[in-house]
């Protein structure tokens, strides 16, 4: 995503609503699982010896609404799921000037607060550039009331297109979607550590696992970029290709790593099925889950 340019810019006015999580029921239930599933997922994995930061969690959600002077493209009313008490809500004004200015500089998507940018699909197109700072969380409203929701993704940022009648259920989505994204990477983890006995190449699994692991930015889990590192050359005195990047996020030798994930394989077993069991249960798009697996296939364990 780039910026526009001044002339590309039509959009003058910003309505920003400040809403608390219970506006978006589903979105309140899914932090609530995510954070107890990424508490259990943190202390797991790191008793099997792999360094990793804490879990984030989640506050009030912030809508962005972007319009012409003249145009009414939301109100609140539309804004919201579930009804709340207007002094629940707070909305502001301003012009983009000082939107850019005072705001954006301190609005950058965070950990707790969850970002949705909305605008006019006349104005914004997803065959044409959106500005940078629009973030990851992106709703445009179509003036038909008819058109079937259109899903698309350019680089780390989710574009959807709606309209001002189904907005409340398809932010309630994308912000179910935002949440358990927070927990797909560790649960890719999971996967790739159940199935270490198994695979010969696993530790060459974990060093590219934040090239192919982590599909989408949108899970900003900070461990990527420490736990994995930039550096992708392999070792050769490690007959497990245990690479340089590996060893840095082990916080015990691959030998003693290797056999704490046998000792702990059923506990990895029963939080990933635990965790694939909450996406089956979400709204979330298929290309958004973990991969998944037999569930009741039967434990073997394996010898270090």
């Amino acid at each position: 995503m780039k910026f526009w340019t001044k002339k590309q810019l039509i959009m003058e006015t910003v309505k920003q609503f400040d809403l608390p999580p219970e506006a978006y029921p589903r979105y309140r239930f899914t932090c609530q699982h995510v954070q107890r599933l990424n508490r259990k997922s943190h202390k797991l994995i790191k008793k099997c010896g792999i360094s990793n930061d804490s879990p984030p969690e989640f506050g009030n959600v912030i809508v962005n609404v972007f319009c012409r002077k003249d145009e009414n493209l939301l109100e609140l009313q539309h804004i919201h799921f579930k009804e709340l008490d207007k002094d629940k809500v707070i909305e502001t004004h301003m012009s983009m000037k000082r939107f850019k200015k005072k705001v954006f500089t301190n609005m950058k998507e965070g950990f707790k607060t969850p970002i949705i940018f909305v605008a006019s699909s006349n104005a914004y197109s997803k065959s044409r550039e959106i500005p940078e700072f629009f973030g990851r969380l992106v709703i445009l409203i179509n003036d038909n009331p008819t058109s079937q929701k259109d899903y698309s993704k350019a680089g780390d940022a989710h574009i959807w297109v709606s309209t001002k009648e189904s907005f409340a259920e398809d932010a309630s989505d994308m912000l179910e979607m935002y949440v358990l994204g927070h927990v797909k990477e560790r649960t890719e983890l999971l996967y790739v550590m159940s199935n270490a006995c198994n695979n010969r190449d696993y530790f060459n699994k974990l060093n590219k696992f934040n090239m192919s692991g982590a599909k989408t930015p949108v899970t900003p889990i900070k461990m990527t970029k420490t736990f994995y590192g930039e550096d992708a050359a392999m070792s050769s005195s490690f007959d497990r290709q245990v690479s340089m990047d590996v060893r840095g996020f082990l916080t015990v030798t691959p030998d003693e790593h290797l056999q704490l994930v046998d000792d702990l394989r059923q506990s990895i077993l029963d939080l990933h099925g635990e965790i694939l069991c909450m996406y089956a249960r979400s709204n979330v798009h298929e290309s958004e889950k973990p991969k998944s697996r037999n569930i009741g296939t039967k434990v073997d364990h394996c010898k270090v």
